[in-house]
C-alpha cells in the first residue's frame, strides 16, 4: 500500500482528523494513517460504484466529521439511484 495521498482534490480528510483509525480500519483499500503527521488521508480516490459507497459510509461514519468530498452533485444523484440500499442506510 502506498503512503502517498491521492491526487485529487474530490475525495480527502481535512485538518479536523482525530487519527481514530476508524476509516483505515473499515476501508483500507481508499485510506491510510500518514506515518509522520497525526492525520488519515485518502489512499485511492473512489473508482468504482461499491467503493463510493464504502467511501460514503466511512463519511458517515467519522466521529470528527473530517472525511469530504467535493464529488458533483449528479455524482451523489447517480450513486443514490443506483444503490437503494444505500439510500435507506442515510
Amino acid at each position: 500500500m502506498s503512503h502517498q495521498p491521492a491526487k485529487s482534490s474530490r475525495y480527502f480528510v481535512n485538518e479536523k482528523c482525530l487519527s481514530c483509525e476508524a476509516c483505515w480500519k473499515a476501508a483500507p483499500q481508499l485510506f491510510a494513517s500518514h506515518p509522520i503527521e497525526t492525520q488519515a488521508y485518502v489512499v485511492k480516490e473512489p473508482a468504482s460504484l461499491q467503493e463510493v459507497i464504502l467511501y460514503k459510509i466511512v463519511q458517515k461514519l467519522c466521529p470528527a466529521g473530517a472525511i469530504q468530498s467535493a464529488a458533483s452533485q449528479e455524482d451523489e444523484a447517480s450513486v443514490s439511484q443506483s444503490a437503494p440500499e444505500f439510500r435507506r442506510a442515510q
